[in-house]
């Protein structure tokens, strides 16, 4: 198994990046992943793009013997596009356009913001699908996540329509198919069909299901957009003595029913999730357990997590393709997105190497290399603190060096269990 660390170089000076790089190195890391957040860097204006900043952190990360994992930045479009194309931010389940400011603010099936990704995607691949250092792709970054799996703007309707047209054909299946007798919503012509929400009572519930449906599988048809450019630029530029053909994969959720993971999973070269035990324990509980257990795992929970809870994650993503996965972005700290943030105590991170080892990892990354100073995650923490002092899940990191060797000899479990017969 091999170690890495997501990396956000934009946000530190050039000055800082040749010491990170050497750090990591000797922290026994070899997997960088950096990129997926950093669109208004890359393409400062539209159709301008400054790939010299980038191109110096891939030769200096490089330069230590680290690998790197590229993500494209289409998890958060920047200011000027969303300016020029509003029609890309997303519409909620309450008939509300979203704003900028955050993430994630985009719109599967906005023929605008496809044509920004099919561009500052073709770029990205165009200059560094041959490049040695590095060995993969991620594809944006967590499809549907602060719940964004389902848009209903007026591109979703017309795009939700057509899917109806294709897996029913005709209006009178459609009709058939929900039950439209029941309190006269029968439909007489596609255009009186529109997203299922702010309806008096609750909406139809075929039609409910078939619009997830729909949803998912408009984010699946927006990943094999990038797949396609990332895999032509793949191949187009595979050199004789390339030691290895670039791979391609996105960074999946674990226990997260609004998309269908295995649809997502099929077109990829491997899959990937991302861990955080401590908020595992917080979100999942209630799904995972009967009601009159929840509450009742034990205090220790809240430093390590609910280990049946990971485990069933990494079981999951190990599931989606009967192969070795890898951990994308694993907890190595405190973080400040969960119910309650507490510290994670000396041993956590190591603990979570190993489970992930053991339930078939061949990869664990660590969120994040460095504590950012400001906005969103300002209280997330690294492998270092902010001001770059080690932090718990460094000093765990330095422990974890004499185990390496260890590590790198146990191959990803893919063991077969048997399941109890009905």
């Amino acid at each position: 198994m091999k170690l890495g660390v997501c990396y956000y170089p934009e946000q530190w000076p050039a000055d800082r990046w040749p010491i990170d790089a050497r750090m990591m190195r000797e922290a026994g890391l070899s997997i960088v992943r950096i990129g997926e957040f950093a669109w208004a860097m890359m393409e400062p204006v539209k159709g301008h793009f400054t790939w010299e900043w980038l191109d110096q952190v891939i030769e200096t990360l490089a330069g230590e013997g680290l690998q790197i994992v590229l993500g494209t930045p289409t998890a958060a479009p920047p200011a000027w596009l969303v300016h020029a194309d509003p029609e890309v931010l997303p519409v909620d389940a309450q008939g509300r356009r979203r704003h900028f400011g955050s993430r994630r603010h985009c719109c599967a099936n906005s023929p605008a913001y496809r044509q920004h990704t099919e561009r500052i995607v073709a770029a990205m691949a165009a200059r560094y699908a041959s490049h040695l250092a590095v060995i993969g792709w991620q594809i944006d970054n967590e499809f549907g996540c602060h719940d964004t799996a389902r848009c209903y703007c007026p591109n979703c309707a017309r795009a939700f329509r057509q899917w109806l047209k294709v897996r029913y054909h005709t209006l009178d299946a459609v009709n058939e198919a929900w039950g439209a007798v029941f309190w006269s919503q029968t439909y007489s012509d596609w255009d009186e069909i529109e997203p299922p929400i702010l309806t008096i009572a609750e909406a139809n519930p075929s039609q409910v299901l078939d619009y997830y449906r729909f949803s998912s599988d408009s984010w699946l048809e927006y990943q094999q957009l990038q797949i396609d450019i990332l895999r032509s630029a793949i191949s187009q530029s595979s050199a004789e003595d390339s030691p290895q053909q670039q791979f391609v994969t996105t960074n999946l959720m674990g226990i997260f029913p609004d998309l269908d993971y295995r649809a997502l999973a099929n077109p990829l070269d491997l899959v990937t999730w991302d861990s955080y035990p401590t908020r595992s324990a917080d979100m999942q509980s209630e799904r995972l357990y009967p009601l009159d257990e929840v509450g009742s795992t034990p205090a220790h929970s809240y430093d390590v997590g609910d280990p049946a809870i990971t485990g069933f994650s990494h079981d999951l993503t190990r599931g989606l393709k009967r192969a070795p996965f890898w951990v994308m972005e694993q907890q190595c700290g405190y973080i400040n997105n969960s119910l309650f943030n507490t510290g994670v105590r000396s041993g956590a991170v190591r603990l979570w190497t190993w489970h992930a080892l053991a339930s078939g990892a061949s990869a664990v990354v660590y969120f994040r290399w460095r504590a950012t100073l400001y906005a969103q995650e300002q209280y997330h923490s690294g492998l270092l603190n902010q001001d770059s002092s080690p932090a718990t899940g460094y000093l765990d990191l330095v422990k974890m060096q004499a185990e390496l060797g260890l590590m790198a000899q146990e191959p990803p479990s893919q063991t077969k269990r048997k399941l109890p017969c009905c």
